[in-house]
């Protein structure tokens, strides 16, 4: 393990170092009272660890680990501070691990043992030549060696950080952007330490993907660079484009493609900035599961015609052209109880659910029918 302090208290950098060389197994490379040399050097050399102090003379230790990891994400950070440790969690400090000056040899082994363990766990995800990422439903990653992952985040900070840059991949956000985003309340001398312990954490848990994923600074701002990663909403909706319009030579293609689309768009996440993406995707699911469904029905396949239908209910319970074709479908057949069925279901989604008039043309479509219904009824009475 190959490792670098750096501390502005020279008593600190001995006391550690001795420390560390006590436990074994641990090649200090280098020790370094001013934080652009311990920089300089960790830039140009091979090194797994680094121990630093927060509270630095030229540069605070949070944005150093930032410029660190900018450059070399798969560093481990192991900060060591003066704060007690309720201090440090209301920082937010979500480094692999933390010391508390002062600390003991078997506080420091502990360190010590979480770091090797931390490496040896490490999964060579990264030199995979092709990744994927999942956004329809849950946030998720795989690769063809690995199964599906689901990202663990320490906080939900972390978690909306990230899936913010994933939304705008390719683009640098300002970072009073994102703190007006994540931290709009936060004291003001609070939200940029906030913002520099969340991006560590961020870069922590992408580090088995670095080779693909990453964030880089420039000029205040962020960006999630991807490399050699496809994203299943991207490569859905560019299928979707490449395809023609549906005839009988594409129609299974066509219900392949839409069983990748497993649930909306970052469906289990509630962020307000989410919703915008998320309509855009589900009407463009919805208008094609609707010609979908429009095909059998012209086809004669009522009953996948039927079932397409059902699909689009279920997923968009107030999608009123959905239930008219339903109850046209079952008017046909003469199930006149599941017409009343269907438009009970509608009324209470659209009139109850979202306190609006159902459509002009499934209302006369509607009243025509009953007042028919009613004539044969009536009709076969007297016969």
């Amino acid at each position: 393990m190959k490792v670098v302090l750096i501390d502005d208290e020279q008593h600190a950098l001995d006391s550690l170092e001795r420390k560390l060389n006590s436990i074994g197994q641990i090649d200090i490379c280098g020790s370094f009272l001013f934080p652009s040399e311990g920089k300089a050097y960790i830039l140009m050399n091979d090194v797994d660890v680094v121990f630093l102090d927060i509270q630095l003379p030229e540069i605070n230790g949070l944005e150093l680990a930032e410029e660190i990891q900018n450059s070399k994400p798969h560093i481990t950070i192991v900060f060591v501070t003066a704060f007690d440790k309720y201090a440090v969690q209301a920082f937010e400090l979500h480094a692999l691990d933390y010391l508390v000056k002062p600390f003991n040899k078997e506080r420091l082994e502990k360190t010590v043992s979480r770091i090797q363990g931390y490496l040896e766990s490490k999964k060579a995800i990264s030199y995979s030549t092709l990744i994927q990422v999942n956004m329809f439903k849950q946030l998720s990653i795989e690769s063809q060696q690995y199964k599906k992952q689901f990202f663990n985040w320490r906080t939900l900070r972390a978690q909306e950080l990230f899936l913010y840059l994933l939304q705008n991949r390719g683009q640098f956000i300002q970072k009073s952007r994102l703190i007006e985003l994540l931290w709009e309340d936060a004291e003001p001398s609070k939200v940029f330490p906030l913002l520099y312990t969340t991006v560590y954490q961020v870069r922590k848990v992408l580090k088995p993907y670095h080779n693909h994923i990453k964030i880089i600074s420039k000029n205040n701002a962020y960006m999630l660079e991807l490399k050699e990663v496809k994203i299943d909403v991207v490569e859905w909706e560019k299928q979707l484009n490449e395809m023609e319009v549906i005839h009988s030579g594409n129609i299974e293609r066509y219900e392949r493609l839409m069983e990748k689309s497993v649930a909306p768009y970052l469906q289990d996440y509630d962020y307000i900035w989410i919703e915008a993406e998320r309509q855009r995707i589900e009407k463009r699911w919805l208008e094609t599961a609707l010609q979908i469904a429009s095909f059998f029905q012209q086809h004669g396949d009522k009953q996948k015609a039927i079932n397409w239908y059902k699909i689009i209910c279920h997923r968009h319970p107030n999608a009123e052209q959905a239930y008219l074709e339903l109850m046209k479908i079952y008017a046909s057949e003469g199930q006149t109880v599941l017409v009343y069925q269907e438009y009970e279901r509608l009324r209470k989604e659209v009139i109850e659910g979202l306190n609006v008039s159902l459509g002009e043309e499934t209302v006369n479509w509607f009243y025509q029918w009953q007042q028919s219904a009613s004539k044969t009824v009536m009709k076969s009475i007297f016969n």
